[in-house]
């Protein structure tokens, strides 16, 4: 009879011993009795081993294609994506000041560091990024923009403290210069702010209606505020309360605005067409206008103690003008297009097309002395450059030959060609050292007396903006939001920011 019983109620009797055959090969044949479930039993087990095999298979296969499913995903936009490391301190803007480097950077901080070293002075959180930081009369002045609001913010350069806070309708970005204890914002919609920089109180605005450039197109000297927009507009307010003393327009660009000298309170003004207008700082009204002889071509003057330089580059001819009325005081020909002036120790310093520098007196034009260089000089739009009393001709020019020549008596020093490479800028020239950026991330620099190979710097990252110098120490920003600062002196690097980077 069979026993349909549950295999758990099975009676002990009911299980059967039986003995193995014994093995005829071996002598150490097995004789022990082995349990032998009956048939039922048997049948049980292998249902039960194939139910939970096959539980742990689709159970496997769920886990497979769960840690597969990015893989197997048809779209690489669907795909998970592994996180983005965190962001990495940039440098928003940077500002150099009595031995201290003020950096607002992309975590909406301003940090003060010291120059030399780079050793933190102090670090405040903005809440925002700041655009600009500017430093002036041991205060930081940092424009900030969050929402269609800006704010400007007044820190003590000594330790960070908050000293004022202003905010405004300054939509857009906005460039800033501080000059005699006011600020000024330069708005990209036309508007300009002036705040007063003891307390921030609004002082006045101006609105020109006109779009703005913001590289240095809003200046300020003795008192006057000149405003010139990308329409080639003019316009002279008074510093102190806004009023405005002249409006100017020309169909053709203005070439360049020079400034009044504190003694004449004249603003000179040039324009593509080579003329030059004199306007009294006061009222704006003209004192005297000057017409080149010969069509367009004149370069921007030059200005030293009431006598204006004029080069016309069309005629190739320097002349001295009386800045009280334009009267013209001398005038000396040349053989040839020149430079702009350089005006220097009470010299006149222009280099010509023929391949010649002269040197003249500034009281009277008299010719002191000329040096014929090696070779003519192609491009003249800029004037020589001028360093520890040595003239550098053809320096700025990316392409050519450089010289070097003695201020006092004309004697060329060195003639160097510094385009091994690719320049990446022309070169420049500051506390004796000729430095020279490259198109591989580097810098040269050679002495500046002598053009000998000082010394080579390779930056980590593309340079962003040419290097700038302050009291002997370069500073090198770069396209990754980092900048290493140098000695100018030898090239040795003092520091890095970000400081951990």
């Amino acid at each position: 009879m069979n026993d349909t019983r549950p295999y758990d109620s099975w009676d002990d009797d009911k299980v059967e011993i039986i003995d193995l055959p014994e093995r005829e090969e071996n002598t150490a044949s097995y004789h022990k009795p082995i349990l032998q479930l009956p048939k039922k039993a048997r049948a049980f087990s292998l249902l039960w081993a194939i139910r939970v095999g096959l539980v742990l298979m689709v159970s496997l296969l769920i886990l497979i294609i769960l840690l597969q499913a990015p893989l197997l995903s048809p779209s690489r936009n669907n795909a998970r994506q592994p996180a983005p490391p965190p962001a990495r301190l940039a440098i928003i803007g940077m500002s150099v000041h009595n031995g201290f480097v003020y950096v607002s950077a992309s975590d909406g901080s301003i940090a003060a560091y010291r120059a030399s070293d780079g050793k933190l002075s102090w670090r405040v959180p903005l809440g925002t990024t700041a655009y600009y930081a500017i430093a002036s009369d041991q205060t930081i002045y940092c424009f900030l923009v969050k929402g269609d609001y800006g704010r400007v913010e007044a820190l003590r350069a000594s330790d960070g403290a908050l000293l004022w806070t202003h905010q405004d309708s300054f939509t857009g970005q906005a460039w800033m210069l501080a000059k005699d204890g006011i600020v000024y914002l330069n708005s990209e919609r036309g508007v300009v702010y002036a705040l007063r920089g003891s307390d921030g109180q609004p002082l006045w605005h101006f609105i020109a209606g006109m779009p703005m450039p913001f590289d240095g197109f809003l200046t300020v000297n003795n008192g006057i505020v000149s405003i010139q927009t990308s329409t080639n507009l003019l316009y002279l307010l008074r510093a102190s309360d806004g009023m405005l003393i002249y409006h100017y327009s020309s169909l053709l660009s203005i070439q360049d605005t020079i400034f009044p000298t504190a003694e004449s309170g004249i603003i000179y003004i040039v324009s593509d067409s080579g003329a030059v207008q004199a306007r009294s700082a006061n009222n704006g009204s003209l004192l005297w206008q000057y017409n080149p002889t010969k069509g367009a071509g004149a370069w921007s003057p030059a200005i030293l103690d009431g006598t204006v330089y004029v080069n016309n580059a069309a005629n190739g001819s320097l002349q001295a003008l009386r800045g009280q009325d334009g009267s013209l005081l001398w005038q000396f020909k040349l053989r040839a297009t020149t430079s702009p002036p350089l005006v220097y120790h009470n010299v006149v310093y222009i280099t010509s097309a023929d391949g010649s520098m002269i040197a003249l007196h500034t009281t009277n034009g008299m010719l002191l002395w000329r040096t014929q260089l090696p070779a003519p000089l192609v491009n003249l739009a800029s004037p020589p450059i001028v360093d520890n009393n040595i003239i550098y001709a053809n320096l700025n020019q990316p392409d050519g030959i450089a010289y070097a020549i003695q201020a006092s008596d004309g004697r060329l020093l060195w003639q160097h060609s510094f385009y091994a490479d690719t320049p990446e800028y022309a070169p420049s020239v500051n506390d004796g050292i000729i430095y020279l950026g490259k198109d591989d991330h580097s810098i040269d620099a050679w002495s500046g007396s002598d053009a000998r190979f000082r010394w080579h710097y390779s930056a980590p990252a593309q340079i962003q903006w040419y290097p700038q110098v302050f009291y002997g120490l370069m500073y090198v920003r770069l396209t990754n939001g980092t900048m290493d600062v140098l000695r100018i002196s030898d090239g040795t690097r003092l520091w890095h920011f970000p400081l951990n980077g």
